[in-house]
């Protein structure tokens, strides 16, 4: 971007020419400046990308690390869906095909270009976006323009005995705004990344109030996606079963539910469940990994 001169040096620089054509070239100048820079402003919010500007990696850096250990893949640019008006099912069904949540970006701005967002998940690793764009408000901003008009003046003088006519020509500037609709978004996008194929293949979240209460228990996880053809989907877990033990160990929590399935790992285990009024035994295979586990992965 060239870089701006002050206004009041190509003031300075006008005045030095002298000559009725200085204030001319001034109040053309200060036009110019007046026409130019909303378009110059522009020019610089539009430079940051608002995507990275507001991402919250929720990895702790092991996604992009993770992202540039990894062998080169070919050059596929991440993929972009929509949120749907049920946006907790679409990120269920991204769940159940084995992408991780890694993070996600929010604002409000007036325009967001694909290309930002294709960019700030490159850099974020991630393979998959999900994005909401809504209407958010629209404001009235102004922008000033400037009008320059000559004055004429003719009048006569007397010099040496003969009449002399004299014409001087002086400018007026005035400056009007023109109104302009500013409409803003508000945007809401998550990234995604395709994991390693998962020891069990289940994703749980925290039971309800209302879940406690039907199982006349506060122990136990509800299970909020299975991911295809994984262990748990082979052996007929479904979407709102609870999990109250894992062989002999009683489930408690989330953390305590991962932590049973690292004991587990590498052998059969027995999940009692709870699946509308039936409780249920399956037995499942919790695969072992040797490599160290990302904070999101299962």
């Amino acid at each position: 971007m060239p870089s701006l001169i002050p206004v009041s040096a190509l003031f300075r620089r006008a005045r030095a020419g002298g000559g009725r054509g200085s204030n001319v070239l001034s109040s053309f100048l200060a036009f110019l400046f007046l026409a130019a820079l909303p378009s110059t402003l522009l020019l610089m919010a539009c430079a940051t990308n608002p995507y990275s500007k507001y991402y919250v990696d929720e990895t702790r850096g092991a996604a992009v690390a993770e992202g540039k250990d990894a062998q080169p893949r070919s050059r596929i640019p991440p993929q972009i869906r929509l949120y749907s008006a049920r946006m907790m099912e679409d990120e269920r069904r991204a769940m159940e095909d084995d992408y991780k949540r890694i993070g996600y970006s929010s604002f409000v701005a007036p325009d967001a270009s694909r290309s930002d967002l294709v960019e700030a998940a490159e850099k974020a690793g991630a393979e998959l976006v999900l994005l909401q764009r809504q209407y958010a408000s629209t404001t009235t901003v102004y922008r000033p323009m400037t009008r320059i008009t000559d004055t004429r003046t003719h009048y006569r003088v007397i010099s040496g005995n003969r009449p002399v006519f004299v014409q001087s020509t002086t400018q007026q500037s005035t400056t009007y705004y023109v109104p302009r609709a500013l409409t803003e978004y508000r945007y809401y996008a998550t990234f995604w990344r395709e994991s390693p194929p998962p020891r069990l293949g289940l994703v749980v979240e925290d039971t309800t109030d209302a879940d406690k209460r039907r199982i006349q228990s506060n122990s136990g996880v509800k299970v909020f996606a299975v991911v295809k053809n994984s262990n748990a989907f082979k052996a007929d877990l479904f979407a709102g079963d609870i999990i109250v033990s894992i062989d002999a160990d009683k489930v408690g929590s989330v953390d305590g539910f991962y932590g049973l399935v690292d004991k587990y790992a590498g052998g059969d285990a027995y999940l009692t469940l709870i699946r509308g009024d039936r409780v249920l035994e399956k037995m499942v295979r919790i695969d072992y990994r040797d490599d160290q586990l990302s904070p999101f992965e299962d």
